[in-house]
C-alpha cells in the first residue's frame, strides 16, 4: 500500500475513532441521565413545606361539640321566628299555626286566627280581614254551635 493511501486510512481511522469516542461519551451521559430520572421517579423529592394545618378532631365528643357550635352559629345568623313567620336565610315562610283570639270583636285578623262567633268557632283563611265570621269568604267554620242542653 502506498504511503499516501496508508495516510488516508490512518486519518479515516482516527476520525472514526474520535467519532466513536464522542458517541460513547454521549451514550454514557444519556445512561447517567436515565438513571438520575429513574431515581427521581422512584424517590421524588419533597416539595416545599406548607403552612401548618388546623388541629384535627380527636374523638366523637369533640366532633359533636364542633358540629353543635357550627349549627348554632348558622341558626343564630340565619333563622328567626317572629309571630307566625319563620325566616331562613332571608326567605320568609308563613307558618300555618292556628291562634285562638277569643270571642270575635271588630278588628283586623290574620290567616290562621281562630275566633268564636255566635257559638261557633271560625278559622280566618284570608291574608287579613276585618269581616265578621259568616259574612263572607274570609272565614271558615271549624266547629258548629251545638244544641243547648235540655234542663230537667
Amino acid at each position: 500500500m502506498s504511503d499516501a493511501l496508508e495516510s488516508v486510512f490512518d486519518e479515516f481511522a482516527a476520525a472514526v475513532e474520535e467519532q466513536l469516542t464522542r458517541m460513547n461519551a454521549t451514550i454514557v451521559e444519556q445512561r447517567a441521565e436515565i438513571d438520575r430520572l429513574r431515581t427521581l421517579a422512584e424517590n421524588p423529592p419533597a416539595g416545599p413545606q406548607g403552612d401548618p394545618g388546623a388541629d384535627g378532631i380527636a374523638n366523637p365528643e369533640e366532633m359533636a361539640a364542633v358540629a353543635a357550635r357550627v349549627i348554632g352559629e348558622f341558626l343564630t345568623r340565619s333563622v328567626a321566628l317572629e309571630g307566625r313567620t319563620l325566616t331562613i336565610a332571608g326567605q320568609a315562610l308563613p307558618l300555618p299555626i292556628p291562634v285562638y283570639r277569643g270571642v270575635w270583636e271588630a278588628g283586623v285578623y290574620e290567616r290562621g286566627d281562630m275566633v268564636t262567633s255566635d257559638g261557633s268557632t271560625w278559622h280566618c283563611n284570608a291574608e287579613t280581614t276585618e269581616a265578621k265570621p259568616g259574612e263572607g269568604a274570609d272565614w271558615q267554620m271549624a266547629v258548629r254551635k251545638g244544641k243547648d242542653a235540655s234542663r230537667r
